[in-house]
């Protein structure tokens, strides 16, 4: 199989390569990294420049020649939009695929400075999600591409990248997550590896300066700190009501900004307890990232989602992670996982 190469700046094809082995993240929760090894030695200026294996597109993160050979790191297309940007609020309404296409769109591809431009890319919306803020730093700067992640991990958001000869586009739309059941030993799906750590967090106290109504000496607004409290039930849902089935895990209190979605803010703290575990499967099922699954092992179930998905050199079914860790299966037979 050949990858090729297009240029960053002009999206014209600049040549090929014979591939020997590939580790493909095809999506991911945290924008994963792929490689590529082809033969021949490449120059590091093909770093920044686009490749395409596939039939899909990465960005050259890293470039490394060896014997007779050079591994390519490459990374998902929306790190080109990692630079920070100032955040102004719009001025008429807009959804989130709006907000994203308008930041692409001003930003890169009608950018002056040539160097960084992408006059060759379209890109075009069809998500009617409400608009969420983005999260800016001390001095009002944000990451599109962090916001991209954000957004669907929050809402779903999808963004598909297609080349069509020398020109790129770009569509955004809202995905639906389709529930899924693993069961390994059914003749689909395959355990690679698993582990676990501790519990994860089940109950948060969220902390939030509101407005008291009073005003101090100055007439400025007198803050005062609330506290709500939420919880995650057994079925993932978020919500400040005591729900009938809680899940198990830890109890944890955090600081939010006045201006902030503390319910928002505490979704996306639960969400982070699929780390509390990591399952690495194969499968010849076709599920997507951040499908809700339920896993059947060891005696027991665990309920996350999807965090990745790839494929390898030399099988052509689809590897599948759920959680962050990496320990091998054997260990926990072993007992050394408790």
């Amino acid at each position: 199989m050949k990858a090729y190469f297009k240029s960053f700046a002009a999206f014209r094809t600049t040549g090929s390569a014979d591939v020997l082995s590939a580790d493909i993240c095809l999506d991911s929760s945290d924008g994963q990294a792929s490689t590529v090894t082809v033969v021949g030695e490449y120059a590091r200026s093909h770093t920044g420049q686009w490749l395409i294996y596939g039939n899909r597109l990465y960005l050259i993160d890293k470039t490394t020649p060896q014997d007779g050979r050079t591994l390519f790191t490459l990374v998902e297309p929306i790190e080109t939009f990692s630079r920070k940007l100032l955040y102004e609020a719009p001025l008429i309404p807009v959804t989130i695929g709006s907000f994203v296409r308008d930041q692409i769109v001003s930003n890169w591809i009608q950018q002056e400075d040539r160097v960084y431009a992408l006059p060759y890319l379209t890109v075009s919306t069809l998500d009617t999600s409400p608009f969420v803020t983005p999260d800016v730093d001390a001095n009002g700067l944000f990451s599109l591409t962090e916001y991209i992640r954000t957004m669907r991990r929050m809402a779903d958001l999808r963004i598909t990248f297609t080349v069509d000869r020398d020109s790129l586009l770009c569509l955004i739309t809202h995905g639906v997550r389709t529930p899924r059941n693993v069961v390994f030993g059914d003749g689909h799906s395959q355990l690679s590896t698993a582990a676990y750590s501790k519990s994860g967090l089940a109950k948060l106290t969220v902390i939030q300066p509101v407005d008291s109504g009073k005003l101090d000496a100055e007439g400025e607004a007198i803050m005062v700190n609330q506290s709500t409290d939420y919880y995650l039930a057994a079925n993932g849902s978020v919500s400040s009501q005591i729900p009938g089935v809680r899940a198990s895990g830890e109890w944890d209190t955090f600081f939010v900004g006045a201006k902030q979605d503390a319910l928002q803010k505490a979704t996306e703290k639960f969400a982070k307890n699929s780390a509390s575990h990591k399952v690495e499967f194969y499968s010849d099922r076709d599920f997507q990232v951040y499908d809700p699954c339920s896993i059947k092992l060891y005696g027991e179930v665990l309920t996350s989602y999807i965090s990745y998905k790839g494929i390898r050199s030399g099988d052509d079914r689809w590897l599948y992670k759920s959680g962050e860790l990496a320990t091998r299966a054997s260990e926990k037979m072993k007992g050394v996982l408790k």
